[in-house]
């Protein structure tokens, strides 16, 4: 398997794509990711996109980047990969509003014709979902997705822009879109593993949402309190310290099917609501979550993979904003970004996380290649 990396400082669009395209494979066979800070501009990064990439690019706005240098913002990183033993193809899903079931169907119709798809070998087939982080619709294409390709495991992140929650963009049809996202399914003979990592944990900590707008996903009162007000009582700190760090290390908490589920909240707005970065609605019961070992959950990733892969050829990696967020307060970026200094590895900070039938958050997502 030929694995090529790059990434780019460079400031204007042009000249990032074209120190890009020099350092990795850009040919037909070759499955390209591209993701770069919403700070270019969109203009004129389509552009370069399109002069130097004709097909076979995942490519979107991230709320920063990340690669073997370690995390980096206003920067362009990329990987290609190429070899006989991986078939893929990248679908366009270019309207998420309309996208139904029939639709995930016809999808799964044009992959089991073209791949000769055997649910017996299952194992061989992942999917990369890469969808525009403010359209509130992670939740329904990934459901959508899941329910035509179970068992099939599913991966991806939500486009990001550098946290100003406004617009992120998937490149698709030669355009920087709203509104869409890309779904690649990779059939690989490589040996591989997708994996989902988080490091909260519940406190016995209740709280039940009785105002909210789920579509667009904010929770007006918890408890039958403001949202905001009821949140910082049950933390026990002054509503003017409610910020981004105390988001991070305190999201809450859902039990699904036995496993716990992260749901982050993104910020608090002037009516006291909280806007979370995944669905809410009222009647959910939520925990309180804390913080445990940041640093030892990478490390932790990193050695379970070598245990099972060996040598590890590359990582794809979807990193919730918030999580990076709690690195950087905690001066850990540096010491996470070591782990994986060795690697070949690419990824984004993110607004939300796929992981098999669900839409997370504050968790890492993505897959990993053996030799």
């Amino acid at each position: 398997m030929e694995i090529r990396i790059a990434s780019s400082e460079e400031l204007i669009s042009e000249n990032a794509i074209s120190q890009i395209a020099s350092q990795i494979d850009t040919c037909d066979e070759a499955l390209k990711f591209l993701f770069f800070s919403s700070n270019y501009s969109i203009a004129r990064m389509q552009n370069a996109l399109n002069q130097h990439f004709k097909s076979n690019i995942v490519a979107c706005t991230t709320a920063g980047e990340i690669s073997p240098l370690g995390y980096s913002k206003n920067s362009v990183v990329a990987a290609s990969i190429k070899s006989d033993l991986i078939k893929f193809k990248k679908y366009e899903i270019n309207d998420l509003q309309k996208f139904n079931i029939q639709d995930a169907l016809e999808i799964f119709i044009d992959f089991e014709k073209n791949f000769g798809y055997n649910p017996n070998e299952v194992d061989k087939y992942f999917g990369i979902l890469v969808i525009d982080g403010m359209s509130y619709l992670e939740e329904k294409i990934i459901a959508l997705l899941a329910k035509v390709f179970s068992p099939m495991q599913i991966v991806g992140g939500s486009a990001g822009d550098d946290s100003n929650f406004v617009e992120t963009y998937i490149f698709n049809g030669g355009e920087l879109r709203h509104n869409t996202a890309s779904f690649v399914l990779v059939r690989s003979d490589v040996p591989f593993r997708t994996f989902k990592t988080q490091y909260f944990v519940p406190t016995d900590k209740k709280v039940i949402v009785t105002e909210a707008n789920p579509k667009k996903r904010i929770i007006y009162e918890i408890n039958g309190e403001r949202a905001a007000i009821e949140y910082a009582n049950i933390l026990n700190i002054p509503i003017e310290e409610l910020n981004a760090n105390t988001f991070a290390k305190h999201p809450l908490m859902i039990a699904i099917g036995g496993n716990w589920y992260v749901r982050s909240i993104s910020h608090m707005n002037d009516d006291f609501s909280l806007t979370f970065f995944s669905a809410i609605d009222v009647g959910l019961v939520l925990n309180i979550a804390n913080t445990t070992d940041v640093f030892g959950n990478y490390r932790s990733l990193k050695q379970n993979l070598v245990e099972e892969l060996g040598e590890l050829s590359f990582l794809l990696c979807f990193d919730c904003i918030q999580r990076r967020q709690q690195l950087e307060q905690d001066g850990l970026l540096e010491k996470v970004a070591s782990i994986f200094s060795n690697d070949k590895l690419i990824g984004f900070s993110t607004y939300g996380e796929q992981y098999r039938g669900m839409h997370v958050n504050q968790t890492l997502t993505g897959v990993a290649f053996g030799k």
